[in-house]
């Protein structure tokens, strides 16, 4: 087995992103990326590659002349600990069902970090950043899953492990099934909600007509309540946008909020999107004519919605205003 290093290659990069479509075509619960969006963040023309100071390099695992495994080894500039030290990260991890394979390629971006860049803490499986993929999956396979949650291979935590990494974090996500029993859930936020607005909060959904200033404030108050959440970097307003404006298809009015307190100071947010995840697998990774036809016909096949993302100020978890209970009961009132 030999192991292909490459950052910015035409061929080898179309086959570093067909290798994930081959692993899983055959899986029916697998959302497949789409394949423009891969080849823009593995260019030159990506925001991650034209910061000064960011670097990748990606490796692809063959024996004769077939691709096994693959995955980008990266350094960003701004993911550092908490004496100012770099972090690296591994991403876009794809491998067959050989442990020796995943172990030689890991092996092989984790010596590219540590021996050729100096770099001694490394997270994985992170894409760049947390914003654009990363954790894997560990549990709860049998169960349909959704945008913005990572999905992958079982045995791809194993192949880490074995690799010498540890786990310092993890998550659970939560289905209600009906929306009764979601209704109780929130309803512990209804007095807070009441209250602060009694005392002068407000909520306000994104309006498309002044939508430029309002992702702005969106783009904001999440970089001001991610502030402290693990490995947390800005990104810049335009890619923000970017990927905002990727996501508008799934969004439905009054999804995304904003929510100001009694002084008008932007105080938190949250965001809700509508499961497309069955119109999504039917596009097949591809955003042509006939794979938009595709997802206007399955479209209406959404039952489901994603909390997807929500926070807010640092001062407000001080002063223990319930805002996060009143901010999740309004999401929910809003379906």
């Amino acid at each position: 087995m030999s192991v292909i290093r490459f950052t910015y290659d035409k061929q080898l990069t179309k086959e570093f992103i067909e290798l994930g479509f081959e692993l899983n075509e055959d899986d029916k619960k697998w959302i497949p990326p789409f394949r423009e969006e891969l080849q823009h963040q593995l260019s030159k023309d990506f925001e991650f590659n034209r910061n000064q100071g960011n670097s990748h390099c990606n490796f692809i695992a063959t024996r004769n002349g077939k691709i096994l495994a693959r995955l980008s080894a990266m350094k960003n500039k701004n993911l550092i600990d908490k004496i100012g030290n770099q972090i690296g990260t591994i991403g876009f991890f794809e491998c067959i069902n050989d442990m020796e394979v995943a172990k030689e390629i890991l092996n092989d971006a984790v010596s590219f970090l540590v021996n050729e860049n100096g770099i001694n803490k490394i997270y994985g499986p992170m894409n760049f950043d947390i914003w654009h993929g990363y954790r894997f999956m560990t549990k709860g396979f049998e169960r349909e899953i959704f945008p913005g949650e990572p999905y992958n291979k079982p045995y791809y935590n194993e192949m880490f492990i074995k690799a010498g990494f540890k786990a310092i974090y993890s998550w659970d996500s939560t289905e209600v099934e009906n929306y009764e029993d979601l209704i109780g859930i929130s309803s512990r936020g209804k007095v807070r909600f009441e209250m602060l607005k009694e005392i002068g909060y407000t909520f306000k959904d994104l309006d498309s007509n002044n939508l430029d200033e309002q992702l702005i404030n969106l783009y904001n108050i999440i970089n001001i309540s991610f502030n402290n959440f693990f490995a947390y970097t800005e990104i810049d307003l335009e890619e923000f946008t970017r990927m905002y404006f990727g996501l508008r298809h799934s969004t439905k009015p009054g999804f995304f909020s904003l929510i100001y307190d009694e002084a008008g100071l932007l105080s938190g947010f949250a965001g809700v999107l509508v499961d497309e995840s069955i119109a999504i697998r039917a596009m097949r990774g591809n955003k042509g004519i006939l794979s938009k036809v595709k997802f206007s016909i399955n479209k209406p096949k959404a039952d489901r919605a994603v909390f997807y993302v929500a926070g807010i100020t640092p001062e407000q978890i001080q002063k223990h205003s319930g805002l996060g209970r009143a901010g999740f009961y309004y999401g929910v009132q809003r379906l």
